[in-house]
């Protein structure tokens, strides 16, 4: 039997997660970088082991060469970077039916029907007095935000802006087969002054059911708008006074969330689900119930850093000994410094999940952290 390959477009951390489902299904991986500026962003990010080779996309034609040997079956992005090209792929090589030919965030705030802008910033601003500016496509997470009240110093190239909205955040995973949504989980954002993220919480589906249920119904209601068919997304929402606003939808599995944490955290994984999805004979979901098992509590800790200090003084062993401790992503490198922290996901030391039965354990573990990081 001809071994089957999949295309993962611009591998981040969520990429080597559904690389490792693939690899465990029997599926062999290619990464492809949608260009050499996205390859010197995230090259850190690639677990080079479990991939047959990683190419840079510079043509359809010179990609058509370079993979002509391999038995492609399917293609998904491994980041928000990828989206783009991922859509192209999927139409050039025929893998499928057409997704969603969205590849911004500002397009899909505009298609939902949110008051966005990428052009008028000053007349924007002048109506809303606070506003945030995001760019069109990035990374992920906190990735270049600013919430702004002047334009002064602010490059808006490739950005639009959008109200500042205060309000309870929420994260909504799903994934799609045949334009059929199922949830996987949802997660509240604990924020510090309105704004930034000190936390991730897995929400308990049992106390939390009627929010859970509107959650869902507003994310469908989202993806169906955009024509989502098949695959993974990652929806995040402010419910304000009540109203249900949408933020972003990202298009990936939920990052920042290693392969194995996933397990451990959810009885169905979404990268489970994402891969199953890409498998071959589409098999639309039997429960569409906004239900969801949990099998251990988790957080996600933004870590945080009050002095600038070398990235061996910082307490990353000391993590690592807590009994919660799950994983740690490091944003620096040992060679590096690590600065005093600001409100920016690129800013902060890394990020640290604790995964555990026992939430009063895994609180105390929260303010360990809390206390090594501010030694």
């Amino acid at each position: 039997m001809k071994t089957k390959y999949a295309l993962v477009v611009d591998v981040a951390l969520t990429g080597n997660s559904l690389a490792y489902e693939f690899v465990n299904r029997g599926y062999r991986i290619i990464n492809v970088y949608s260009s050499k500026k996205t390859f010197q962003k995230l090259y850190k990010s690639l677990n080079n082991t479990m991939y047959e080779t990683c190419l840079i996309y510079e043509s359809d034609e010179q990609l058509r060469m370079d993979l002509e040997q391999y038995n492609i079956v399917c293609c998904l992005p491994g980041s928000d970077y990828g989206v783009p090209l991922c859509n192209h792929l999927i139409e050039l090589f025929g893998l499928g039916v057409n997704n969603t030919l969205i590849s911004d965030r500002y397009e899909v705030l505009r298609t939902v029907g949110e008051d966005v802008t990428d052009n008028n910033f000053d007349d924007f601003l002048n109506q809303y007095k606070k506003c945030v500016v995001k760019p069109k496509v990035s990374h992920g997470g906190y990735d270049r935000v600013r919430v702004v009240e002047s334009l002064d110093g602010v490059d808006t190239t490739d950005m639009f802006m959008m109200p500042y909205i205060n309000g309870d955040e929420y994260v909504i995973d799903t994934v799609s087969i045949n334009g059929k949504h199922k949830l996987v989980s949802v997660w509240q954002y604990a924020k510090q002054n309105g704004f930034w993220r000190e936390k991730t919480v897995l929400l308990d589906y049992v106390g939390n059911e009627q929010l859970i249920e509107k959650l869902y119904e507003y994310t469908c209601n989202v993806l169906d708008k955009v024509n989502y068919v098949v695959g993974a997304c990652h929806t995040e929402v402010i419910i304000e006074d009540g109203t249900l606003k949408l933020i972003e939808a990202n298009f990936r599995t939920h990052g920042h969330l290693d392969y194995a944490t996933s397990f451990k955290i959810l009885v169905q994984s979404q990268i489970q689900l994402t891969v199953e999805a890409y498998m071959g004979d589409e098999i639309p979901f039997t429960d569409l119930r906004p239900i969801y098992c949990k099998k251990a509590n988790m957080e996600r800790i933004n870590l945080v850093n009050n002095r600038e200090r070398k990235y061996s003084q910082y307490p990353w062993q000391q993590f690592s000994k807590l009994p919660s401790f799950s994983m740690t992503f490091q944003h620096y490198s040992f060679y590096e410094n690590i600065p005093v922290s600001g409100k920016t996901l690129e800013s902060i030391p890394g990020e640290v999940i604790l995964v555990n039965i026992d939430q009063e354990q895994l609180t105390k573990d929260e303010q360990e952290i809390y206390r090594l990081c501010n030694e």
